[in-house]
């Protein structure tokens, strides 16, 4: 099975009064694997630093970045008692087996 992988940040907004305060955002570029998604972390950090104290004012905190899969995305987020959005559409769209 052939697994797409995005850079993905866990933030902290507790500051901006948003419930719940952590969440994971996923990044728009699909890698092919985990490996080339995570050399690209270095290189993408300064701007996801500098885009999420942008878009918050200074009171966002990034706490983590990490290369996932959209599934892995969705779960974390659950388990972060975020609610899955009803009208999510994947970026990567599951393979059906053939004749289905």
């Amino acid at each position: 099975i052939m697994m797409t992988w995005f850079i993905t940040v866990l933030v902290n907004v507790a500051l901006l009064g948003i419930t719940p305060p952590v969440g994971w955002i996923q990044g728009e570029h699909p890698f092919k694997d985990k490996e080339e998604c995570e050399l690209m972390i270095p290189l993408t950090a300064p701007v996801i630093h500098f885009n999420l104290q942008q878009a918050t004012r200074g009171l966002g905190e990034v706490l983590e970045i990490v290369c996932m899969t959209e599934p892995e995305w969705i779960e974390r987020n659950v388990q972060l008692e975020h609610e899955v959005p009803a009208e999510l559409e994947l970026k990567t769209k599951p393979k059906l087996p053939e004749g289905t």
